[in-house]
This record gives C-alpha cells, sequence and structure tokens, in this order.
C-alpha cells in the first residue's frame, strides 16, 4: 500500500474516530437486517480524486453489479465487466458509527467504509477510499465510489 493512501486511510479512521462522540448518526439509524436481500447496481462509478472531470461508470459501460446481503453481515458481491470478466468477492459487513465497514475476506484487515443512505428500495454506498486505474497504463490512482442498488423483489 502506498504513503498516500495510507495516508488516507489514516484520515478516514480519525474521522470515524470522531464521529464517535457525535450524536447525529449519517445512516439514519439502519441495521444490517434492514440492507439484508439481494440488490442489482443501476450505478457503479469511480470518480477520480485528482481530476473530478474524470469518471468510470460500470453500469455505462455494459457491466453490472449484484449484491447478496445476509441479514449477519455476510455479504456476496458478483462484479461483471463490459469485457465479460467476472469478480465474485465475499465478505463481512458491520454498521459502526453510521458507517458501513466492508471487509472483503480474501483480504483480511482491509476494511473500506462507506457512507450509506437507504431510501425506499434504493441503497446508495459511497467511499473515497477506492482506487482505479483511468488512463489504462496498469496504475491505479485514489477514486471516489458510488454504488446505487436497487432491492430486487421476490
Amino acid at each position: 500500500m502506498g504513503a498516500a493512501r495510507a495516508f488516507v486511510r489514516l484520515l478516514i479512521s480519525i474521522a470515524i474516530l470522531a464521529g464517535c462522540s457525535s450524536t447525529s448518526d449519517p445512516s439514519g439509524g439502519l441495521t444490517i437486517g434492514d440492507l439484508a436481500g439481494d440488490w442489482n447496481a443501476s450505478e457503479f462509478r469511480f470518480t477520480s480524486v485528482e481530476n473530478p472531470s474524470e469518471s468510470a461508470e460500470l453500469i455505462e459501460e455494459g457491466g453490472s453489479a449484484a449484491f447478496t446481503i445476509s441479514s449477519d453481515g455476510a455479504y456476496t458481491m458478483v462484479v461483471t465487466t463490459p469485457e465479460a470478466s467476472v469478480d465474485t468477492t465475499q465478505g463481512f459487513m458491520v454498521l459502526e458509527q453510521g458507517f458501513l465497514l466492508v471487509t472483503n475476506t480474501a483480504a483480511p484487515g482491509s476494511t473500506t467504509a462507506f457512507l450509506v443512505n437507504l431510501a425506499g428500495t434504493t441503497l446508495t454506498m459511497t467511499t473515497d477510499e477506492a482506487d482505479f486505474d483511468f488512463d489504462g497504463d496498469g496504475t491505479e490512482e485514489p477514486a471516489r465510489l458510488r454504488i446505487v442498488l436497487a432491492r430486487i423483489e421476490e
């Protein structure tokens, strides 16, 4: 992990700890049970931190993303790129101090903090802890990630 990314994670950690004394809850009092179910992404957008006019949107480019979230916080995410490459990620989620903390079991100790908003059957997750290779040179740059999910009704 590069020094810049480590610094960003440190700042996020400090912000989370500082939020512990706050009486406001950015998640609106959500529980993991509220998020349990199957979800399809309608937006999966990376935006460059260095150049906010630069972005990549997986769904618009022909990809897809689906999430299954269990009431105990276990999740499976299946992302299909426009080139038809499939990436399956599993892990667990917890809501803490208004942040959704997502840990990939393949990368223990690496947790991403998301701000979340649930409005009806739409779940929006945003983080500044992402990376994306915007110019295709093989080097990922810091990015903001916004994921908008629609609950799949049975």
